[in-house]
């Protein structure tokens, strides 16, 4: 695939701790318009939702921002949306997780019936809440740019919110694994990725993409176990204090289900998950050589199943350092000036590149390549 977007960060400046080997770094080269459309959501929620969620910092980095390096090669035009869609998901998310009432389904199929009846010229009345008016803006802005692939993306968020949300014993790891697979939104990301770079999957090659990307996420969310347990575990000792002894709650993540599975401590089970989360890098990088050889693949089956590796190694360096996870780390001075202003300055897609170079790691020289692919100049 060709890079257009994005540059290569020199894997000397980041931390990788074994976890993606095989896999370079990219960020998007308008990074800021990532960060304007997460922060423009996080100002939307509180003036339609109420108070962000306490136990959430969204995709915010001090140093990445989770789509830039995730999707480093989403089209300039689409990336505010992508990241205020991305930044819904993970709020929305946190509260689905604090209560556990499984409105995800409910909030998709209220929004569907909704678009239904102004689609036929109808008004739809009735009380809509603030996720739905979001997500709802969400859907229009997305249509107005590519409608067809924002049907896509559609189908895939309701694949994965239809999943039951209250799911914590499993007879197997491997059973984790496929719950995890929806739960933590591969099928959301996916749809996201398409609309974002454009591509367009053939419906007989869909399950091929999916079967092929599976390591990717699988990789992703094993790490994201690992970097979010110290936060689930104090989380979920409050939950214990609050129940009193009665339907004790169970953690989910892979950490904790090893250690129930295998009756092993904390340390151990880390170090499998770990070992675990190596094994699939290692699928990823074979994975993404053999598809570039693949003839019966379309060239957009291909591209996706390329650039779904940045979900591995920017989920990694993202969550390093991620607010999300780790309460010690902040955000840095311009991130928290720009979250405290109470008036938008940036036009939507046109932000201005005033980052601290010195908060970001070394992009290598333009013309590098990487993964196969050969860089091209954006235009």
């Amino acid at each position: 695939m060709q890079y257009r977007h994005s540059h290569l960060i020199d894997p000397s400046s980041y931390p990788t701790q074994g976890l993606c080997t095989g896999i370079p770094l990219r960020c998007h080269r308008n990074s800021d318009i990532d960060e304007h459309g997460t922060i423009r959501l996080r100002s939307d929620w509180q003036t339609h939702v109420g108070p962000l969620p306490q136990t959430t910092h969204g995709g915010l980095g001090p140093h990445y921002n989770f789509t830039a390096v995730t999707i480093p090669e989403c089209r300039p035009d689409r990336l505010e949306i992508v990241a205020y869609a991305m930044e819904f998901a993970f709020l929305h998310d946190d509260l689905i997780d604090a209560d556990e009432t499984g409105n995800g389904v409910a909030l998709y199929e209220g929004i569907m019936r909704d678009i239904g009846v102004r689609s036929r010229g109808g008004n739809p009345g009735g009380s809509v809440t603030g996720e739905g008016r979001l997500l709802r803006g969400i859907i229009e802005e997305m249509a107005r740019i590519d409608a067809g692939r924002t049907r896509e993306v559609l189908g895939y968020w309701k694949r994965g919110v239809s999943l039951p949300r209250d799911r914590t014993r499993f007879g197997s790891f491997e059973e984790y694994l496929d719950f995890r697979l929806v739960d933590s939104g591969a099928f959301l990301l996916t749809g996201l990725m398409t609309f974002g770079m454009a591509l367009t999957i053939p419906p007989e090659e869909k399950d091929e993409c999916v079967n092929l990307t599976r390591c990717v996420w699988l990789a992703a969310f094993l790490t994201n176990d690992v970097q979010s347990w110290e936060k689930e575990r104090e989380e979920y000792k409050t939950l214990i204090a609050a129940s009193d002894g009665e339907d004790t709650p169970h953690m989910v993540n892979g950490v904790w289900v090893l250690m129930q599975q295998d009756g092993v401590d904390v340390e151990e089970a880390i170090k499998r998950v770990l070992q675990k989360v190596k094994g699939f890098v290692a699928d990823v990088v074979r994975t993404v050589e053999d598809v570039r050889s693949r003839e019966d693949l379309s060239e957009d089956s291909r591209c996706f199943v390329e650039a779904a590796q940045y979900m591995v190694s920017g989920n990694l360096v993202w969550g390093i350092d991620s607010p999300r996870y780790h309460a010690d780390r902040t955000l840095n001075a311009l991130q928290v000036a720009r979250m405290e202003s109470t008036v938008c300055t940036w036009p939507h897609h046109v932000a201005p590149v005033i980052k601290d170079p010195n908060l970001l790691p070394t992009p290598l020289e333009d013309g590098a390549r990487v993964g196969g692919g050969e860089y091209v100049e954006s235009v």
